[in-house]
């Protein structure tokens, strides 16, 4: 029997008509359409995600930086809007709102909890999963959607990223929800669809700007290759749909740069004060060595401002920090790469032999899985949450791969007899070398060994068709079994990763060593904490100084200004007051200017300054403005002594930049 009639056959689900009406309650049973299974297997496997993305959401904290926006966001209409750092709404965040504005919407709802800025993420994370099956079975079946959906739920970077507050979720489900719309699309022929992949890509650009714009070539090319219509009528329909990405992607970008820079905040991550810099140039170019004209450069050790953001791509690493790395992002997403490779290759190989729906999907996922490999293999900061946008690609194509592999093996075609055997060989072979290297949870591998030996040596044999069944699930089986123990294991706090990070598994205890490491002599305790979570509460030091100010401050706009967001941040999480930081988050943006500074003393919007000495983040950067400020600030104004404002007997502090800071009163 021809492949493609085996295609038909298996996608009976495929039609674009309406399905049969069914009772809105009974949401468990399977449409007519589908086999019985389908629906009740998908829901377990949705539970299973869900709990392993909601498990950490009791034990997270507050996310350095941008926790401090959400919270401001979700107490200030002007804050919202603007996506400001600060309540009074002086400086924006480094980057769009769009991501942050559910966060903050749960935290208006349910109160100022760690766990109400991740939630939006859990939803994202159950949303994905469910629509990541959709998409697959439309393109080849209910088996190959069932099975993508329990591989994108398995990948431990995904239940470490759903699990915390960062917008990696939110970017994550727009682009599965823009490939659905597209394999609609496909499907209709109708360019509403088509329209909605567009509107999906831009919402994903407002979570994390210009790396939702990846994909755009990867839909572009299934939708020429595998939709109805004349060629010209497609090209239109595209040209189209790019148009309302490009609407939706700068809407807020255009209304900001309409508004007076005297009416709105300083736009940080910028030296000119441009949101266009700070989304074309800061979140975008800069990252591949491009530096255009008023952008922060980012530094060497630099995170570049993300949440959810490591050490970097590399660059400067002592070797077994760059091994670790990659030990590490293997872990997190690559399980499945055989497979993924092996789908890619067969799919494409039989091209001829296949309808256009099956063509058109993997022409997009292979686009879109090269386009991200191309990306990351030049980007010169890599985060661990930007390799998210890999694993809708990996868990298509893996499940897509499987689903006609499998196919021709029971057809008994000459010359594919043998591929599933090896793939399945390759893939187990694979896995349990990667368990073993990873030296976590030392039963993985020889599971994964005899897993695969059982499955190779059943399928080798060619029994009867229950027992290569049985050979088939064994085999995925094996091929699941790493990811899911790996994402499993954020049962285990430990192994839950952080807002700071997404990860799942063993390396997370080790992310201060390697912060040790590449700071040297000044990765105090005190540094390292205020770079992996924003405690909730004051320090009796710091508590008695803000007493001091709110006593003294005459009714001032601010309560104080720092030269440092680490120290304004656990201010505004604490107890939501809104002193001034300095120079954003990298240290390099000259806001306020001297004489802003000199202009808020004089009218009295600001009396007391508090000074660190450390700027943005991990205080390894310092713009000329802030360093004038700071010398301003210590020959002219009077130096408040711990003694006016600390009880007798109050012990010192220890070395901490975020409470060994220097308090001055300016009149």
């Amino acid at each position: 029997m021809a492949v493609k009639s085996v295609l038909e056959r298996d996608k009976k689900d495929a039609s674009p008509e309406p399905e049969p009406r069914r009772s809105r309650w009974r949401f468990w049973v399977s449409p007519a359409d589908q086999p019985a299974w389908a629906r009740p297997a998908l829901l377990a496997v949705t539970a299973v995600a869900v709990l392993l993305y909601a498990w950490s959401l009791p034990a997270n904290g507050f996310a350095p930086y941008y926790s401090s926006g959400v919270l401001s966001m979700a107490g200030s209409w002007e804050a919202f809007f603007f996506g400001a750092f600060d309540p009074n709404a002086t400086i924006m965040m480094d980057k769009l709102p769009g991501g942050f504005i559910p966060q903050a919407v749960a935290v208006w709802l349910f109160g100022p909890y760690p766990w109400a800025m991740a939630l939006p993420q859990v939803i994202y994370g159950a949303i994905s999963v469910l629509v990541m099956y959709r998409v697959v079975r439309l393109w080849m079946g209910p088996r190959a959607g069932l099975l993508a959906a329990a591989i994108f739920a398995a990948t431990p970077l995904l239940v470490s990223m759903f699990g915390h507050p960062m917008v990696d979720g939110a970017l994550t489900v727009c682009l599965v929800l823009a490939a659905d719309a597209c394999q609609r699309a496909v499907h209709t022929g109708r360019m509403r669809w088509l329209l909605l992949a567009g509107v999906w890509i831009g919402l994903g650009f407002q979570a994390k700007m210009m790396q939702a714009w990846m994909v755009l070539p990867a839909l572009g090319i299934a939708y020429l290759i595998a939709a109805r219509g004349p060629v010209l009528r497609r090209f239109g329909h595209l040209a189209a749909a790019l148009g309302v990405t490009l609407v939706v992607s700068f809407s807020w970008t255009a209304a900001m740069s309409l508004a007076p820079a005297d009416s709105r905040p300083y736009a940080d991550g910028t030296t000119n004060d441009n949101v266009w810099t700070m989304v074309v140039g800061y979140n975008g170019v800069e990252r591949f060595g491009i530096h255009l004209p008023g952008t922060v450069v980012l530094s060497d050790n630099d995170t570049g401002g993300d949440e959810g953001g490591d050490e970097g791509g590399g660059g400067g690493m002592p070797p077994e920090i760059g091994q670790l790395y990659l030990l590490r992002y293997l872990t997190q997403i690559a399980w499945m790469l055989p497979l993924t490779l092996a789908g890619l290759a067969y799919g494409l190989a039989r091209w001829r032999r296949q309808d256009r729906v099956a063509n058109g999907g993997f022409a997009m996922w292979s686009a879109w899985l090269a386009i991200n490999i191309a990306v990351y293999s030049v980007i010169e900061i890599l985060h661990t949450a930007y390799l998210a946008t890999f694993i809708p690609a990996v868990a298509a194509l893996s499940a897509g791969g499987a689903a006609i592999m499998w196919r021709a093996y029971r057809e008994r075609r000459r010359g594919s007899r043998w591929v599933l055997p090896v793939v399945v060989a390759v893939q187990g072979a694979f896995a349990a070398v990667l368990a073993d290297a990873a030296d976590f949870m030392p039963w993985l591998a020889p599971s994964i060994a005899v897993l695969t030996v059982g499955s190779v040596l059943a399928l080798v044999v060619r029994s009867s068709p229950r027992v290569q069944q049985g050979a088939m699930a064994a085999g995925l089986a094996a091929a699941l079994l790493a990811p899911a123990a790996w994402s499993a294991s954020v049962l285990d706090h430990r192994y839950g990763g952080s807002s700071f990070d997404a990860e799942a598994g063993p390396i997370g205890p080790r992310l201060n060593q390697m912060l040790n490491d590449m700071m040297g002599d000044r990765a105090d305790p005190g540094a390292v904490a205020a770079i992996t979570e924003v405690p909730a509460t004051l320090t009796d030091r710091q508590r008695h100084i803000l007493d001091h100010v709110e006593t003294n401050n005459e009714d001032a706009r601010y309560p104080f200004v720092t030269d440092s967001w680490v120290v304004a941040s656990r201010y505004i999480v604490a107890t939501g007051t809104s002193p001034l930081a300095m120079a954003g988050f990298q240290g390099a943006s000259p806001f306020p200017t001297l004489a802003e500074a000199q202009r808020l003393v004089d009218t009295g919007e600001a009396r007391f300054f508090l000074l660190t000495g450390e700027t943005g983040w991990l205080g390894n950067r310092s713009s000329d403005e802030t360093a004038a400020i700071r010398d301003w600030v210590t020959t002219t104004c009077q130096e408040v002594s711990p003694s006016t404002y600390l009880p007798p007997g109050t012990q010192e502090a220890p070395a901490d930049p975020t409470t060994n800071a220097t308090l001055h009163r300016c009149t």
